[in-house]
């Protein structure tokens, strides 16, 4: 795996904090990122929500991106049933959330689950499906092949780290691409943004 499948190397000098957003699933991802955005110094009209996909190349589908200014931050989104959520960052950043009660066979988990791993099959799959997504790799890797119990992961010689975030009633969690924790600004769609 090259350095991070991604348009833009990451800045890890940059940890000005991430910024989670959530809104219903109903909620567009755009009017998420222009809520995340204000305040920011950059003006939302001049960022635009893009996709790219690692398998194929396309754009109309894979992994989100803003396109726009140079400092323009990462995003990262996940979407289930009742919940969007949107993480925007100056490194590298994947977010998945799943419904609290969503059910895992036992042959699903023999999917996800690391040989060394024993704990609760669907946050250990929300935790890898962040991390795949912080690095860009998404689903092109098998799940089993890491082990994210310890918050951190190695890939393609970066660090990763992941944590749980909690959310009454669903499983999320939050990766990032850097040596330590950017500050983490959680709040739902249309709250005032908290002055930094």
């Amino acid at each position: 795996m090259s350095a991070l499948n991604d348009h833009r190397l990451p800045r890890p000098e940059s940890t000005e904090g991430i910024t989670l957003l959530h809104g219903t699933d109903g909620t567009p991802v755009r009017d998420l990122v222009r809520d995340g955005l204000a305040g920011s110094g950059l003006d939302p009209d001049d960022v635009r929500v893009a996709h790219l996909c690692p398998r194929c190349g396309g754009s109309a589908h894979g992994r989100p991106f803003l396109v726009g200014p140079d400092r323009a931050p990462y995003l990262g989104v996940s979407r289930t049933e009742g919940l969007v959520v949107v993480a925007l960052a100056q490194v590298p950043v994947g977010v998945d959330v799943e419904p609290a009660d969503r059910h895992v066979s036992s042959s699903v988990s023999a999917m996800i689950l690391h040989p060394d791993e024993r704990g609760d099959p669907l946050r250990s799959w929300v935790r890898k499906e962040a991390v795949l997504k912080a690095t860009g790799e998404g689903l092109t890797t098998q799940p089993s092949s890491l082990s994210v119990e310890g918050g951190a992961v190695r890939r393609g010689g970066l660090t990763v780290l992941v944590r749980d975030v909690d959310v009454d009633g669903y499983v999320m969690a939050l990766a990032v691409v850097a040596d330590a924790w950017p500050q983490v600004r959680m709040r739902a769609a249309g709250e005032e943004a908290p002055a930094r």
